[in-house]
C-alpha cells in the first residue's frame, strides 16, 4: 500500500501546537487578561489553557462557530472545561472591532490576539479592525 499523507505532518502539528501554547502561557505570566482567537476553527486552547481571570473569545464564520458550539456542548462538560465567548462573524464583511463590540470584550484590558489553527475555516480576506 502506498504511503498517504505528508511525512512529518503529525510532528509538525505537535511542535506548532506546543510553540503556540508556550506563547499563550508566557502571555499569562505577563498579565494578559483576554485572548482573541481569530479563525478559531477547532482550536482548543480555551479549554486546555483557560484559567480564572482570563476570557477567551473565539471568532469564526457563523456556520463554523455554530458547529463548534454544538461539538463543545456535546463533548465537553461545562463544569470541567472553561468556555470561551463565541463570536460568529465573517471578517471579510465585518470589522474585527465591530464583531468584538457585540461581546463582553473590553478594549482597555491587555489582550493577546492569535490567528487560529490554520484550518482555513475563516476567510483570508479581512475587512480590517
Amino acid at each position: 500500500m502506498p504511503f498517504l499523507g505528508i511525512p512529518g505532518i503529525v510532528r509538525f502539528i505537535d511542535v506548532r501546537t506546543q510553540w503556540f501554547d508556550e506563547g499563550v502561557e508566557q502571555a499569562f505570566v505577563n498579565g494578559i487578561q483576554q485572548v482573541v482567537v481569530i479563525a478559531a476553527g477547532y482550536d482548543t486552547r480555551a479549554y486546555r489553557l483557560g484559567r480564572p481571570g482570563v476570557q477567551f473569545y473565539e471568532i469564526d464564520l457563523p456556520h463554523a462557530s455554530r458547529h463548534k458550539q454544538e461539538l463543545v456542548r456535546s463533548l465537553l462538560p461545562a463544569d470541567k472545561y472553561p468556555r470561551p465567548e463565541f463570536v460568529a462573524a465573517d471578517l471579510a464583511k465585518v470589522k474585527l472591532a465591530d464583531a468584538l463590540a457585540a461581546t463582553s470584550f473590553d478594549p482597555t484590558k491587555t489582550t493577546l490576539f492569535t490567528a487560529g489553527d490554520g484550518s482555513g475555516s475563516q476567510s483570508s480576506r479581512w475587512a480590517g479592525s
